[in-house]
Order: structure tokens, then C-alpha cells, then sequence
């Protein structure tokens, strides 16, 4: 067994542990430390594999490679932009000048990054190119938050239930039975393409970690980002899926001035229990409305949710971004500034998706061929269905007193 294959079978145990820890409904802090370990790990691993490959790879042009039916084994590609890039060469030198991959959804264990602060820094031949990996932060997205279901139509029609639950009690002997009735109505929500696209050139072709990055780091994360916003705002007229924040039936609050701002994230959370029998498990939140309750003081000048150094009144640990009121806190620029969402998400919506993340590539696209430019683009189909509107509550927060 070589060293690399070695490396990557511990990258794929981590991966494996990493996946297990994430399967938990409410990650705990011992949790988000294990994690934040093997995050580390991996990028130890990462560049352990590279050094590992580039002594293989060069024992293997010295005739020390092993082959298989007289061709030399190439290495298995870690990630969808290692994927890409393994392909590029023999794919774009083809006739038709295009190629397409696609993948299952998945979170890219390590996410490579190139530095480098102008395209010069691009080419080997007119500097030198720091090729040091670093796994960047991936922040956590609505789609955590949301239970996925795969679909192999163009849309799906479910069914709501609009009568209010009733409890059923006990019964004399011989006396008249509760009677339950059920009335449903229909909703159909399509699978809609949240896409973008990158150009690039020749050149930066020939740096494999310069694209590793592009597809993985930036465009994915742009489409995961238009996702989300469409999640939450769409206005549900083609091509835009109709977001949470749009849809008929949800609940709503209102603070009654900037001192009523968390009591009214509380009482939402009431209202869900209530109304719908289910428990609320997330919270949105715009950065600027967490700001300002992040940064609040009480009368005697102490922070709410702990100051910059310890916990209120030096009491308990230090988080650096607390949940509020214990529900998982997403604090994300998708939602509109001055509004909040709490809501049962597992139990009340469903994430729709057909297939994963596509990341297709061309030379041909307009002028690209003439002008040596490569067209990139990555997309996903997505939709959302909402099976009880009740259980999200619309929060309107208030930055006055």
C-alpha cells in the first residue's frame, strides 16, 4: 500500500466520523469541537497527500509506477473540482470542445484555496505560486436546517392539513366516541435551477489548485447562497420557487419596541407549540439584528449574551456566536434585515432537490475558443414544499426603543 492511498483511506475515515457527528438533531459543544478537530486533521491530510503524490508521481515518470493492463493507475480525485480537473485535458481536447460532470449532493470535506494576490500569480513561468491548501470555513446554511427529498419529477404535489388538531379524551362505557375529522387541501411546488457561471483562462487552467478553488470555494458556494435566499424569499413566480417568508398560513409577531425584540423570538416559539403541537428548532436571523442583540447591555452595563473576554458577570463559558433561546441560530444575509424567522423546520417544510451539484464546463461557449477562455458553471435543481405553513412564524423585530 503506498503512502497516498494510505492518507486517503484516514481522509475517508474522518469524513465518515465528521458525517456521523452531523447526523445529530442539536450539535453540542463537544460536538462543534470534534468537528472543528477534524477539520484540522484533514488539512493536515490534505497536504501530506499532495507532498505524498507529487514523490509518487515522480517515481512513477522514473518508470517506478505500478500499471494496470499497461496503463499507469491514476490518482482518485477527492472533490468534485479534483474531478474537474483530472478530466480537463483529455475531455477538452475532443471535438465537440465540451464536457459535463455531475455529482451526488455532498459537503466538500477539505476545500482547497490558492493564494495569490494578482493573475500573474497564475503562471509558474513569470512567478513563483504558493500552493499551500487551506480549508476555509463553510458556514452553516438553510439547508441544515431543512430535511431533503429526492425527487425524479419536475415537481410535487403534497397535501396540507387545515384543521386544527383536536385532543382526544377518554370515554364512558357505552357513551358516544370523539369523532376527528381530517380536511386537507392540495399544493404542487416545482423543482427550480439556481445557477451562475465563471469564466477563465487557459492559463489559469494550468494551475489545478486555482480551479480546485474556483468551482469548489466559490461558484458552489454563490449557487448554495442563491439557494438559500430563494428558500426564504421567493416569490413563487417562474423560474423562483416560493420562499417560506411567502407562503400563506405562516404565523406572525411583532416586538413591540427594541426591548421586546427577544421576548417576541420566545413568544414565537409558543405559537408553534400551540398551535401546530410541534417544537420549534431553528431561528434566522439578518447580522445586523444579531448584532444588536448580541451587543446589548442590561442596566448595569453588562452584555446579555456574555462580553468580549468571558460570560456575563464572569459566569459559565464563552460561545462566540450563542444560540438564542437554545434554538440553532443561522445568521444569514438571505433574510431581510428587521425580520426573523423561528420554525419547526424538520417537521414543516421538506427540501426538494433532482440530483446534486452540476458543474459543467466549455470552450465553444460565444468566443471562448478564439480568445482561449474555458466557461464554467455549476447549478442544482431545488424546491421547496411546505407541509404545514403554521409551524414558521414571520418575526418582526424593532431597532428603537
Amino acid at each position: 500500500m503506498t503512502r497516498s492511498v494510505a492518507i486517503r483511506q484516514e481522509i475517508s475515515a474522518l469524513v465518515k466520523n465528521a458525517e456521523e457527528i452531523e447526523k445529530n438533531e442539536k450539535l453540542t459543544e463537544e460536538h462543534k469541537e470534534q468537528l472543528k478537530d477534524i477539520a484540522e486533521k484533514l488539512t493536515e491530510l490534505n497536504k501530506e497527500l499532495q507532498d505524498a503524490e507529487t514523490i509518487e508521481n515522480a517515481q512513477r515518470n522514473m518508470g517506478g509506477g505500478k500499471t494496470v493492463g499497461g496503463t499507469k493507475k491514476e490518482a482518485a480525485a477527492r472533490t468534485l473540482g479534483e474531478h474537474f480537473i483530472n478530466q480537463v485535458g483529455k475531455e477538452l481536447a475532443k471535438a465537440s470542445g465540451t464536457f459535463s460532470i455531475s455529482s451526488t449532493e455532498f459537503v466538500n470535506a477539505v476545500e482547497p484555496h490558492l493564494t495569490g494576490d494578482n493573475d500573474n500569480a497564475l503562471s509558474p513561468a513569470l512567478t513563483d505560486v504558493d500552493r499551500t491548501v487551506v480549508a476555509p470555513y463553510r458556514r452553516t446554511t438553510i439547508t441544515d436546517l431543512l430535511p431533503a427529498r429526492e425527487i425524479k419529477g419536475n415537481a410535487l404535489t403534497y397535501f396540507i392539513q387545515t384543521t386544527k388538531p383536536e385532543k382526544v379524551g377518554t370515554v364512558a362505557e357505552g357513551a358516544k366516541k370523539h369523532q376527528r375529522r381530517y380536511e386537507y387541501k392540495s399544493a404542487t411546488d416545482p423543482v427550480t435551477k439556481v445557477a451562475a457561471f465563471t469564466k477563465i483562462s487557459d492559463e489559469m487552467k494550468e494551475d489545478a489548485q486555482f480551479i480546485v478553488d474556483e468551482i469548489n470555494t466559490s461558484l458552489v458556494y454563490d449557487v448554495e447562497l442563491g439557494e438559500e435566499y430563494q428558500i426564504l424569499n421567493g416569490n413563487g413566480t417562474s423560474p423562483n420557487m416560493r420562499g417560506i417568508l411567502q407562503r400563506t398560513g405562516i404565523q406572525t409577531e411583532s416586538a413591540a419596541n427594541l426591548d421586546d425584540n427577544l421576548d417576541a423570538l420566545f413568544r414565537a416559539r409558543t405559537k408553534i407549540n400551540t398551535v401546530t403541537g410541534k417544537h420549534a428548532d431553528g431561528l434566522i436571523i439578518h447580522p445586523i439584528d444579531y448584532q444588536r442583540e448580541r451587543l446589548r447591555k442590561d442596566a448595569n452595563g453588562q452584555y446579555l449574551a456574555g462580553g468580549a473576554f468571558q460570560n456575563a458577570y464572569g459566569n459559565g463559558t464563552f460561545k462566540t456566536d450563542p444560540d438564542i433561546w437554545a434554538l440553532p441560530t443561522l445568521v444569514t444575509e438571505a433574510i431581510p434585515q428587521g425580520t426573523a424567522l423561528v420554525g419547526a423546520f424538520r417537521q414543516g417544510a421538506k427540501r426538494l432537490k433532482k440530483g446534486g451539484m452540476r458543474v459543467e464546463s466549455t470552450n465553444s461557449n460565444g468566443e471562448d475558443f478564439e480568445n482561449n477562455m474555458i466557461t464554467i458553471r455549476a447549478e442544482k435543481r431545488s424546491g421547496l414544499a411546505v407541509r404545514i405553513p403554521q409551524a414558521f412564524v414571520k418575526v418582526t423585530l424593532r431597532a428603537q426603543a
